[in-house]
């Protein structure tokens, strides 16, 4: 059972590119903390990510030609040929040297900085329908980097980006719901390469898909969440003594079953909400709630507004 493949199931998300940027040192360009999930690709030269973030400190990170980094919770950060060279906000960028850009996509190359060494970056952002409330961006980290192969992107990020690129420019009819798709398959391939170089040490569900039969648990909790499922018969189902099995689960993912359970059956029921196709009293029910009131406490405990409000929420996002 794919237990990572039912995670990414439910992650609805749109993005696109902000632009292609062609630098000369000294250049620096500054993205303030938003709802979207940043991105940045150099594809020549080389620079630096300075995070600027008090909850998640960290060195200024130093980029080469192939890298990527993400920012799954949108944090504040720089994009810096130096640590010390100043910045301009990047819309206020894009507003000035790329008037013309569309809703989706640029509408040329941001041509920016001095006279020194030139650098290449392509930047975008995802957009999460379900914003940090999503269980996958609980257990990200705020920057996540994978390394270029020999001063190149890894192949299936270029082909990707070269794809997104062209549609994002060529305003053709359904471009923009094509640029979506490609963006949410290069989002499930980022995840992918990012979990194969991970050593799985932090608690989180990740880590719990290491473990056979805790991995066997989080299969069944994802795709039975009405299910009448207590610690004891997991553990009966997965092989495993009662108290072995919490401790297990606790400890790999973080948290006791009985509450990722609830987090799952919350997540579900948001995915429904989005969709629209069911009543409350039915999504109540098809997440284990016999009360469409208890269910709603409880969606609202995890989610911060009541499932009516984030129904509606979703239909102006709409």
């Amino acid at each position: 059972m794919d237990a990572l493949a039912d995670i990414l199931n439910t992650v609805h998300l749109s993005g696109s590119l902000y632009c292609r940027s062609e630098l000369t040192a000294p250049w620096g360009m500054a993205v303030p903390r938003g709802e979207t999930a940043q991105f940045h690709v150099v594809r020549r030269g080389r620079c630096w990510l300075v995070l600027d973030d008090d909850a998640h400190p960290r060195e200024p990170l130093r980029l080469e030609a192939g890298d990527m980094v993400v920012l799954p919770t949108g944090s504040a950060h720089r994009m810096v040929d130096d640590p010390a060279t100043p910045t301009i906000p990047l819309d206020q960028l894009i507003a000035t040297l790329l008037p013309t850009a569309t809703a989706t996509g640029p509408a040329g190359p941001l041509v920016f900085g001095g006279r020194g060494e030139p650098t290449t970056l392509i930047c975008g952002y995802f957009r999460f329908a379900a914003g940090a409330a999503h269980p996958l961006l609980s257990v990200l980290p705020a920057v996540v980097y994978l390394r270029g192969e020999g001063g190149r992107a890894r192949s299936w990020l270029e082909s990707t980006l070269d794809v997104i690129a062209a549609e994002a420019t060529a305003g053709r009819p359904g471009g923009e719901a094509l640029v979506n798709k490609l963006t949410e398959a290069l989002f499930i391939q980022v995840i992918r390469a990012y979990l194969e170089e991970q050593d799985g040490a932090d608690p989180s569900w990740l880590a719990g898909l290491r473990d056979p039969q805790i991995a066997a648990a989080l299969g069944m909790i994802h795709r039975d969440p009405a299910g009448p499922w207590t610690v004891e018969l997991l553990a009966a189902r997965v092989g495993m003594s009662r108290s072995s099995f919490s401790a297990r689960f606790r400890e790999l993912v973080g948290e006791p079953p009985l509450h990722y359970l609830t987090r799952w059956r919350m997540q579900v029921a948001a995915d429904h909400i989005r969709a629209d196709r069911l009543s409350l009293a039915e999504i109540a029910g098809a997440v284990g709630y016999a009360a469409e009131a208890s269910f709603s406490k409880v969606f609202k405990r995890f989610l911060g507004v009541a499932p009516g409000a984030y129904r509606r929420q979703a239909e102006s996002a709409r």
